[in-house]
């Protein structure tokens, strides 16, 4: 299986739970439209470019960093996501 990194983001640690678990109770219904958004954007992204699916790769561990401009533009804690394609 081919797979490439196709992006590294600061993603909210508000928008984990969203994305990894379907859980939306911690969000307000603007986060959560903000996030389907992405992830829909992402995909039609990734199938264009010739890719099946992708993973959000970071480390569970990892300590978070406030940032004034990560993804969706509200300034926030954050990880740095590795964004995987796998064809």
């Amino acid at each position: 299986m081919e797979m490439k990194i196709i992006d590294t983001v600061n993603m909210p640690t508000w928008a984990l739970c969203s994305i990894y678990n379907g859980d939306n109770s911690g969000t307000t219904e603007e986060e959560d439209i903000m996030v389907e958004s992405w992830e829909r954007e992402l995909l039609e992204y990734i199938q264009g470019e010739g890719y099946k699916h992708y993973s959000l790769d970071f480390d569970s561990g990892m300590e978070t960093s406030f940032v004034n401009d990560p993804l969706f533009g509200l300034a926030a804690d954050c990880v740095q996501v590795d964004i995987v394609a796998f064809k």
